[in-house]
């Protein structure tokens, strides 16, 4: 046999293997987005009362909560089946004024409920959620981070309030700053309410845009996790919470991947991290579609 021939069939081999494996990663993905879609409905309702007319009510809704810019609203389209994260593109940052209800795809009475961001939330918006989740009426609630790569919506960097002339390079470490100080402060805020809440409740804190800050992982499971500003909040609020029926999870992960730019792409701020492709974001999504597994076997558990 020819040594091209030999070597045309070894490039075909890895190539089918290549898309065999390709198809089972989205395959094993689009299984557990099905499971996360039947946990945000409720399913399986065997614990839920039946009401007065003998068909089982629609579960509580989902609260979401995080910084403007963070993904709030992009994650809520995903895990309502509004957004394909395997087919549809990003897209550019639209900041959220109102607050939103946003329904599973098909489903009458499912809600996700998306709160906007510090610039665009009322004190009165902020305190009547807060209450309601003290209170018992939200079944969980997610919180959306990203280490600080929140949305710009400037076009130029130098229109950002942040940018001094002549600083060019201080630039992006000064706002990446600033923003997580944003994720600390909305985490503060909340922090008494959590203490405070009724129920059962669980707590997802979901760190987007993996693509961009994955070389720093350590660093960014430190602070969420670990004894970093979040990690020492969080941490306050599980002993509070000792003996109540609490549940705290954490995923890191990427919904799209992109570089990190001001307003409509103008410019590049920084570009996504070097090899993250498509099977490590499919990997990411299928660990924070995992989560929801988990926290169907602790919402089942009496």
């Amino acid at each position: 046999m020819p040594l091209e021939q030999t070597a045309e069939e070894i490039a075909a081999d890895l190539m089918k293997k290549a898309a065999k494996e390709g198809w089972e990663n989205k395959s094993h993905l689009l299984k557990l987005l099905g499971r996360a879609w039947a946990f945000i409905r409720g399913e399986p309702n065997a614990g839920k009362p039946l009401d007065s007319s003998g068909t089982k009510e629609s579960p509580r809704p989902i609260l979401i909560l995080g910084p403007s810019g963070a993904g709030k609203s992009t994650l809520a389209r995903v895990l309502a089946g509004d957004v394909n994260v395997l087919l549809d593109p990003p897209e550019y940052y639209e900041p959220s004024i109102d607050v939103e209800t946003v329904k599973l795809l098909g489903e009458d009475g499912v809600e996700l409920v998306v709160l906007p961001g510090e610039q665009y939330r009322s004190n009165r918006e902020f305190g009547e959620v807060t209450a309601a989740l003290v209170n018992g009426a939200y079944r969980g609630l997610i919180l959306v981070v990203d280490y600080g790569y929140h949305a710009v919506k400037s076009e130029w960097a130098e229109q950002h309030r942040l940018y001094e002339e002549g600083k060019r390079r201080e630039f992006l470490p000064k706002l990446l700053d600033a923003h997580r100080k944003e994720e600390i402060d909305l985490l503060t805020k909340l922090v008494p309410s959590l203490k405070a809440a009724t129920g059962k409740l669980w707590v997802l804190v979901v760190v987007l845009k993996q693509d961009l800050w994955v070389s720093d992982q350590l660093d960014v499971e430190t602070n969420y996790e670990g004894s970093g500003a979040w990690g020492t909040a969080m941490g306050e609020v599980r002993q509070a919470m000792d003996g109540k029926p609490f549940h705290l999870r954490t995923a890191y992960t990427c919904l799209h991947i992109q570089n990190y730019t001001t307003a409509s792409g103008r410019e590049t701020l920084k570009k996504n991290t070097p090899g993250y492709d498509a099977v490590r974001q499919r990997k990411s999504l299928a660990k924070l579609f995992e989560n929801f597994d988990a926290l169907r076997a602790w919402e089942e558990k009496p």
